[in-house]
């Protein structure tokens, strides 16, 4: 625990393994790849709501510089790009109000890293401050039962098992993380607060 719970992260490497007929090692990198196409991709989506095609692909190619750093370092796991997707497509959805799509990204998400239930923190501001509460209602109770369902099926099949899910003081502990987080970030950590007032409620939001 908790990898046992993020089982399709680990099963769609295996599985591309047993289609292609490649080594495990060879799969693996065939599901980064794949992964990373489709964030981008992701990411270009959500990027042009608010940015000409220069910026937006700007923007995406940043992201793709930056993904260098996270795929070498060591404590990455098959779980974290489909995530980060997920989380994407979740924030798309909130961002063209397409509720029903939210139905899916966060459970679906789920079965890959537990981390896709942070959608529901950004969606619990966009409830607070948009005027379409009852539209969104019926979704956002549905969205959390179907979560319900995923995060306890996920433990009544593989046992439930107790870990530390709160990792800051290790973290802090550990001055290889800022620098990480440095290197990856740099001046995007200031930007957005310097935007701040002038940027789209949205982006406020997140």
């Amino acid at each position: 625990a908790p990898y046992q719970y993020r089982y399709f992260a680990y099963l769609l490497p295996v599985f591309i393994k047993w289609l292609s007929g490649y080594s495990l090692q060879t799969a693996e990198a065939i599901n980064r790849v794949i992964w990373l196409w489709a964030s981008a991709l992701a990411l270009h989506l959500y990027l042009t709501r608010w940015f000409e095609r220069k910026e937006t692909i700007i923007g995406t190619l940043a992201f793709l510089s930056a993904g260098s750093l996270f795929v070498v370092q060591t404590s990455f796991a098959p779980s974290d790009l489909p995530t980060f997707f997920f989380l994407l497509l979740g924030l798309i959805a909130l961002q063209r109000r397409a509720y029903g799509w939210l139905l899916l990204t966060a459970p679906t998400g789920m079965l890959f890293r537990e981390t896709s239930l942070f959608i529901f923190l950004v969606w619990a501001i966009f409830f607070i401050y948009e005027p379409d509460k009852r539209k969104q209602l019926p979704y956002l109770i549905g969205a959390i039962l179907l979560a319900a369902i995923v995060f306890i099926s996920l433990r009544v099949y593989f046992g439930f098992k107790a870990y530390d899910p709160y990792t800051l003081p290790k973290n802090l502990s550990d001055k290889r993380v800022a620098l990480r987080l440095i290197l990856l970030f740099n001046v995007f950590w200031i930007a957005p607060w310097l935007a701040f007032k002038s940027a789209p409620r949205f982006m406020k939001y997140t």
